[in-house]
């Protein structure tokens, strides 16, 4: 019996030992799973267990344009667009009109705040003079993998999306 005359014992420990940690793993998984909901809403379900091999190629996709990785950890795009204009909730309100051309690197990565998810962390220079890094979650096949990354606010899935095409 517990020493406490309020609480009564439920497997050794005192009665408000157990809700108080199911109060804590629930509260817990709710963070999780509003963040998880915001990408399977865009972008679909995560591809694990990625290889490079599988991610090697040309991608193009809206608004960007085409970007291709090598094997070798370098990265070339064409027709790429800069960041689009936000207005002040982070709704796409205008896109660059002039696309530009640059050379950089790439690795494939798991993500740092969500493991389950795999991603292609891309920095590369503009012929512009612009710089641009970004990291690319994985959605897809092995055999028609899918790049994106939200371009603005996450619950409108305004977001940039890259299909494998060789």
């Amino acid at each position: 019996m517990s020493r406490l005359p309020f609480a009564t014992t439920v497997f050794g420990r005192p009665g408000w030992a157990m809700p108080l940690a199911l109060a804590l793993v629930a509260g817990s998984g709710l963070t999780s799973c509003a963040l998880s909901e915001v990408y399977l809403g865009c972008e679909g379900k995560p591809l694990t267990n990625v290889a490079v091999a599988d991610v090697v190629g040309t991608y193009t996709g809206h608004p960007r344009g085409e970007l291709t990785l090598s094997e070798n950890g370098t990265l070339s795009v064409a027709d790429w667009m800069d960041d689009p204009d936000h207005d002040a909730v982070g709704n796409i309100t205008t896109y660059p009109t002039l696309p530009t051309t640059g050379k950089g690197t790439w690795k494939l990565e798991r993500d740092p705040f969500d493991k389950g998810w795999m991603e292609v962390d891309v920095k590369f220079e503009l012929q512009d003079g612009g710089s641009m890094s970004m990291s690319l979650h994985i959605t897809g096949t092995k055999q028609q993998p899918k790049l994106h990354n939200v371009l603005g606010d996450p619950d409108e899935c305004d977001e940039m999306l890259l299909t494998k095409h060789s």
